[in-house]
């Protein structure tokens, strides 16, 4: 793809805040498109791009929280841990509490998918019936040699 020059990358920049703004009052593509003079395929192309952007800035302004709050239990954390290892039971449950709050914030208490399988009686027995005649068709290949 070719690319643009600063004055035409602004002018798309301009028509997507448009775009946005009257998204943001509730109109339809189609009426974006008519009021903007774009066609409908634009129009949707400028809205993908600011949705993509709205997205980007929600992920960078979540992990900045997240970052916010795991520090926080960290400093949480150094402070109770004298208290912790010299027996201090309440700082333990504290220290725990933090430690359970980080885990869940970081995903790290997800449950995790275990699969099992069940064989039962019915299925042993039709393999040990399937395995009796393969043999006994391949003792009676042998003999016929």
């Amino acid at each position: 793809m070719a690319r643009q020059k600063p004055a035409q990358q602004d002018k798309i920049a301009a028509r997507r805040r448009q775009v946005a703004e009257l998204r943001l009052q509730h109109m339809t593509l189609d009426e974006i498109a008519t009021k903007l003079g774009i066609s409908k395929s634009t129009a949707s192309v400028d809205l993908k791009h600011v949705r993509d952007e709205w997205a980007e800035r929600r992920s960078a302004t979540y992990e900045e929280w997240v970052g916010e709050e795991l520090a926080k239990l960290d400093r949480l954390e150094r402070t109770l841990l004298p208290a912790a290892i010299a027996g201090d039971y309440p700082a333990v449950d504290r220290i725990m509490n933090l430690m359970d709050r980080r885990a869940r914030m970081l995903g790290l208490d997800k449950p995790q998918l275990h699969e099992h399988t069940v064989i039962t009686m019915d299925a042993v027995e039709a393999e040990i019936a399937r395995l009796e005649t393969e043999l006994a068709d391949s003792d009676g290949d042998r003999t016929t040699a």
